[in-house]
């Protein structure tokens, strides 16, 4: 009798240890996760990694193609931040992104509130996507939304959230077969579509673009970018928390 009690209760001391272990969650660390399609920490230089290997992006003027412009830096949320004039941009290599999946996380400091200015835009024939404009011209500034054009078809997503100047933010947009998330500080922003449709497919079988501070029409982003993160999925908000705190937000 005492040596089943001892056989039972090792049994269910095995089978809690096996639930513990499945129940264990698994770890995310943004720099080694498989799904990384680009990472630009903005310290002092543009270099940074896309799909696993070193490149480096280039400055623009006023406008994506507009030969010239000049990127600075300063102290940033982490390390140095770029820091973009208000006549200067920055584009990344082509075809970061070939799906729609996605997500596309930074840190932001915005230091003037324009209309339309974007702050990470993307871009193909199928049309364009604003990740995040701080003052879109029919809202008051500071009140930011997710901006999109394919064909005719308007998609606008507005952020229920209010931004201040010269102030950081963690900011994380995720696509997920076109519905958007997003998360400011590591906390959900809800949002409000004004069309009713999903953000368009911009990148799936088409080449593309991904510029930070400007786009083809519009005042450049006067302020601080840092800390740029491009995924292959729709990250969870555990793994955005996670972005925000473990070294890429206090």
């Amino acid at each position: 009798m005492k040596k089943s009690f001892w056989i039972v209760t090792l049994g269910l001391l095995i089978l809690l240890g096996a639930c513990a272990l499945i129940q264990q969650p698994v770890s995310f660390n943004p720099l080694t996760d498989e799904s990384l399609l680009a990472y630009f920490p903005f310290d002092g230089t543009l270099e940074g990694i896309v799909k696993g290997a070193t490149t480096t992006a280039i400055t623009c003027g006023s406008t994506i193609g507009t030969p010239g412009g000049t990127i600075t830096y300063a102290e940033g949320k982490k390390g140095e931040a770029a820091v973009f004039d208000g006549t200067s941009g920055v584009v990344l290599p082509d075809d970061i992104v070939n799906d729609y999946d996605y997500t596309i996380a930074f840190w932001v400091n915005i230091h003037a509130f324009t209309d339309h200015t974007p702050t990470v835009f993307g871009s193909s024939e199928a049309g364009w996507i604003s990740y995040m404009v701080p003052k879109p011209w029919w809202r008051n500034p500071g009140e930011p939304a997710i901006w999109s054009l394919s064909g005719e078809q308007w998609s606008t997503y507005e952020m229920d959230t209010v931004l201040s100047s010269n102030t950081w933010y963690h900011v994380a947009i995720v696509v997920d077969d076109g519905d958007p998330r997003a998360y400011v500080n590591g906390a959900t922003v809800s949002l409000s579509s004004l069309e009713n449709l999903p953000l368009p497919d911009i990148f799936t079988d088409a080449t593309s673009t991904i510029a930070v501070g400007v786009n083809y029409w519009d005042t450049p982003f006067q302020g601080m970018i840092d800390e740029l993160f491009i995924f292959d999925r729709a990250l969870s908000r555990s793994e955005i928390l996670t972005l925000y705190n473990l070294g890429y937000g206090e």
